[in-house]
Order: structure tokens, then C-alpha cells, then sequence
């Protein structure tokens, strides 16, 4: 079925594949990344990879109409990241996965969001260490190589 982002029933179909799709693939909900009253707010699945190590599915669904539905057309973007959770419980982004655009064929659709996940888990499975403290690095915005624990700011 090729999805039609103004049919209401096109949108549930959607939502509801893309929640038994992650339910199947052992994520759960993570409403600690969720913004906003729980009917209003998109969405969040989450996987541990390792420790302190997630991927983090933004599903662009949510109850805002009193059930199971995707927003609307041009409001959102499935979005797939790979995150880490700090010692001191910041959150930093290991990885952020291309958009995956609401358009084609449902199935197609759902390929997408697996296909980004995959490369998201690759991405927490084996991710660049901190020479220092072994902790995991990641990419600042100027492009370097970052401690995710920022040790060099404790000596």
C-alpha cells in the first residue's frame, strides 16, 4: 500500500507497523526522551547496545487525536540516533542515522527505519574509546573526536 499522508487510516496503518516492527525488534518505549503530555508527545523507542550505550528510534507517532497515529505531512521525519548516557547523566549523540522520509510504500517505509537501525546498533557495538578513560567518543560539531566523559576537563 503506498502511503497517502492525508488518509487518516493510511496514517494508523503506519503507526502500527512501525510500533510492531520495534515491539519485534525488542525496543520499548523510553518516555525519558519524550517531550511534552504524554498524548501530545512523539513517540520514543529505545534498545540498550552496551553499557550506558542506546539506540533511540523517534517515530513521529503519537495519541494527539486520542489514538495511535503519525503526525502530520511535513511535520516530522522518522529519525534514528545512536546515544550515550554519561557518568553525570548527560546524553550525547554517537550517531544520528539520515532522515527516513514518510513517502513510498509502507513496507518500504518499515525497511528504511531497519536499515537505519542496523547501522545505528553497528555504530554502539564497536564505538571509537578515549584513550584516557576508555569511555566512548564521539563527533563534536567542529568534527573532532570527543571524549563522551570530557576527562580532559577533570585533570
Amino acid at each position: 500500500m503506498i502511503y497517502n499522508a492525508e488518509d487518516n487510516h493510511h496514517k494508523l496503518t503506519l503507526a502500527i507497523e512501525l510500533k510492531t516492527v520495534l515491539s519485534q525488534s525488542g525496543f520499548e518505549r523510553d518516555r525519558s526522551f519524550e517531550r511534552g503530555p504524554e498524548n501530545l508527545a512523539e513517540q520514543v523507542y529505545s534498545k540498550p547496545v552496551q553499557n550506558g550505550i542506546k539506540v533511540v528510534v523517534y517515530t513521529s507517532c503519537s495519541g494527539h487525536k486520542g489514538y495511535l497515529t503519525v503526525r502530520n505531512k511535513g511535520n516530522d521525519a522518522i529519525r534514528v540516533a545512536t546515544i550515550y548516557e554519561n557518568k553525570s547523566g548527560n546524553r550525547v549523540g554517537l550517531a544520528k542515522q539520515s532522515r527516513v522520509y514518510r513517502t513510498g510504500e509502507i513496507r518500504e517505509i518499515k525497511k528504511r527505519v531497519c536499515k537505519r537501525i542496523v547501522s545505528a546498533y553497528r555504530v554502539g557495538s564497536n564505538p571509537e574509546r578515549c584513550k584516557h578513560c576508555n569511555s566512548v567518543k564521539f563527533v563534536s560539531k567542529k568534527g573532532n573526536l570527543v571524549c563522551a566523559e570530557f576527562c580532559w576537563t577533570k585533570k
